[in-house]
């Protein structure tokens, strides 16, 4: 990707998560020089990101049309989602399909599945979330899949499974800008 315009929008509390996580540990000049963009129902979930009105939008809860203004002059957009929240689970497709509609060349969304020990229901919704995102043409689609983690450190509890899941999807993310 050309790194002179990369958005990284983040969708939901832990989308804001994660790129919080890539704006303070990454090492890429294409991801110091990105400009983040946070999207969430929750106004206060919005302001714990630090996300100012430029880089924010706040989501209404009902099923329409994701702000499609946001893309304007965007060549290469990331989305970053956790899908087992309703916000990302219902949006991610919606920004993903808007942002094709409004030219955006290169469209990658990086999504995770919850851990194990989140609510079943989470597990649920993230799949659903999942078959829809991959109905989409010309969307590079990488589910993340937090289990996998379970197995490549072993010491994983709830206290540090979701940093050590940020950490690594910033390095998918550097590897895929």
């Amino acid at each position: 990707m050309d790194e002179r315009n990369i958005m990284i929008l983040a969708i939901g509390n832990a989308g804001g998560n994660i790129i919080d996580t890539i704006r303070r540990e990454a090492k890429s000049s294409e991801l110091k020089a990105a400009k983040y963009v946070y999207a969430d129902c929750d106004e206060r979930d919005l302001h714990r990101h630090n996300a100012d009105t430029s880089q924010s939008t706040l989501l209404k809860n009902e099923n329409e049309a994701f702000p499609a203004e946001i893309f304007k002059g965007v060549e290469n957009l990331v989305i970053v989602a956790g899908l087992g929240g309703n916000t990302a689970a219902e949006f991610t497709e919606l920004a993903a399909a808007a942002a094709k509609d409004s030219a955006v060349k290169s469209l990658i969304v990086v999504a995770t599945m919850p851990f194990h020990f989140e609510r079943e229901n989470r597990i649920s919704s993230a799949t659903l979330a999942v078959q829809r995102l991959s109905e989409l043409e010309d969307v590079k689609t990488v589910v993340f899949n937090n289990d996998d983690l379970m197995s490549k450190y072993p010491n994983l509890n709830f206290f540090n499974a979701f940093e050590t899941a940020d950490k690594e999807i910033m390095h998918i993310i550097e590897n895929l800008t």
